[in-house]
């Protein structure tokens, strides 16, 4: 029997055997079905939807029926639909309102009234102490609990509490001169692939879910890397059929499951870089300072979840980063520098993977680039280098730009992690005179074409500079908290004003690099000297 067939079948018997017994229902399949083919035909990403809210269901599948633990269960109904008390480890009772209640036997699977003559059940196993309730209790121990209607998307594996109405297809899009973003959001779960054919340049979204009809701009969507040619609405799939144009190198996908939301990247070939998109374990190569720079790392800060600092107007900074970011790196690409940036995208990189990216590309000098806020009036531009013991005086900005550190130490604390930033700690402190004089650039040249205040140079223990295997600064271009650089952060000018700023410090970083090193470079060396 087909795989998919014999998972429907599974489904159908549950929603239409009242009193089938997970027993029965395994008599019903047939047993030849392959170890991988069980695992294909048992998704384990069941959820319920409960005023537009995706609630996930901890799921087992247990001869091919899948069941639920039951405190997933509580947690998706509790308090807004159901309020569980638990009497005791095998007791519980319901309460639907303060006239009606129910209690359920976690041993036996009864659920009976308490002031009337309802009596449920529904099948009940234990797997290490923990108890998992059958698929049907939301199909038909809930319905008659809530007195509302429960339905299912099989496609998606959703439950919905209420009538399941279709859902429309939403989207975003953002195209820069770089990069562009189709968004696809989801009110819940959904199994998705890509199909991408380089000779026709023909890019399918295939969904495994039936969306309506989406808005008539939807076919008009057009820009610099794709147009949408067409889509399908099928039963049980949505197909999007796009065409993409030759300035597009790559284009990749990300599932981000706290939003149920497919965002699709189309990059130009001037600034994909797959580098970025893998997490470096390497160790630091240790390299002897060369007195000029070819290859500049540009870290646009935050992004993705972490939106940095928010302005009064609610501009975000992770925004105006990558905008200066993307403007700088063409400026330095016409002046023929190599460059190389930790994102290229709104996405999120942890402060260690900044690092690892500017090690594993080999960089020369790397620029972290920042907007400042205070809760106190502040305005102005300061460029930070390290300092482990840094200043008493910027430790707010230190905290703030510092403080994604302690959420990657709780996901990704390793022996191996702290060996590497001792390695490169040590590696940094070979570059702290490189990146002051780096710092000392940028600070006047922004003051100079920008016309912001200048707060000077300062030393900091930022967690992005620690491990640099090259000279790094931190430059804060403007107080975004400040209303009136808040809009000047978002205007074009002030912005490749900054670029351009940076930009000319490099240049003059480069040439006193190599001034510094031509009495090295042209001092004779001799085997010995004739009297």
């Amino acid at each position: 029997m087909d795989v998919l067939k014999k998972f429907v079948l599974v489904i159908t018997i549950l929603l239409i055997a009242p009193c089938a017994t997970a027993q029965e229902i395994a008599q019903e399949i047939p047993r030849n079905v392959s170890p991988a083919e069980e695992e294909t035909a048992s998704p384990l990403d069941f959820s319920i939807i409960i005023n537009s809210r995706v609630r996930p269901l901890t799921t087992i599948m247990e001869n091919t029926v899948p069941y639920f633990l039951l405190s997933s269960v509580f947690k998706s109904l509790s308090p807004n639909v159901i309020t569980v008390n638990m009497t005791d480890s095998t007791h519980a009772e319901l309460f639907i309102s303060e006239e009606e209640s129910f209690n359920f036997d976690l041993k036996s699977g009864v659920i009976k009234e308490k002031e009337g003559d309802k009596t449920l059940s529904s099948d009940v196993i234990w797997k290490e102490n923990k108890p998992y309730i059958r698929f049907d209790f939301f199909t038909r121990a809930l319905p008659v609990i809530l007195n509302k209607e429960v339905s299912f998307d099989a496609t998606t594996n959703t439950f919905f509490l209420g009538k399941h109405a279709e859902i429309r297809l939403n989207y975003k899009v953002k195209a820069t001169p770089q990069y562009a973003v189709l968004s696809l959001l989801f009110p819940a779960k959904a199994r998705y692939r890509m199909e991408e054919n380089k000779e026709t340049r023909i890019v399918r979204i295939i969904i495994n879910s039936q969306f309506r009809k989406p808005d008539a701009n939807f076919l008009t969507l057009s820009n610099d890397y794709f147009s949408i040619l067409d889509y399908k609405l099928e039963p049980s799939r949505t197909t999007i059929i796009m065409k993409i144009t030759d300035k597009v190198k790559t284009v990749s996908k990300a599932f981000d499951r706290n939003f149920n939301r497919l965002r699709i990247y189309f990059y130009s070939p001037e600034f994909y870089n797959p580098l970025t998109d893998t997490l470096n374990q390497a160790l630091p190569i240790y390299k002897p300072t060369s007195g000029t720079v070819h290859k500049v790392i540009i870290d646009p800060g935050h992004g993705g979840d972490d939106e940095g600092a928010i302005g009064p107007k609610g501009i975000m900074e992770k925004d105006i980063t990558l905008a200066i970011a993307y403007k700088l790196a063409t400026t330095l690409k016409e002046r023929g520098y190599e460059v190389v940036m930790t994102r290229y995208s709104d996405v999120f990189v942890p402060l260690s993977d900044r690092t690892g990216i500017a090690n594993t590309n080999n960089g020369d000098i790397f620029i972290s680039i920042h907007a400042n806020a205070s809760t106190r009036k502040a305005s102005g531009a300061e460029t930070y280098y390290l300092s482990l013991k840094g200043t008493q005086t910027v430790s707010d900005t230190v905290a703030f730009e510092n403080r994604q550190l302690n959420k990657e130490k709780k996901a990704n604390a390793s022996k191996k992690n702290d060996l590497l930033f001792i390695l490169w700690d040590m590696a940094q402190t070979e570059y702290l005179k490189d990146s002051s004089l780096l710092a000392e650039q940028i600070q006047n040249a922004m003051n100079t074409l920008t016309g912001i205040r200048n707060r000077g140079v300062k030393q900091a223990n930022l967690v992005v500079l620690r491990g640099l295997n090259m000279p790094g600064v931190l430059v804060e271009v403007a107080f975004i908290s400040d209303p009136s650089e808040e809009a000047r952060l978002v205007q074009d000018g002030f912005q490749q004003r900054t670029a351009t700023a940076i930009a000319d410090s490099i240049d003059r970083y480069k040439q006193l690099q190599e001034e510094r090193m031509k009495p090295a470079l042209n001092t004779p060396t001799t085997a010995g000297t004739s009297q």
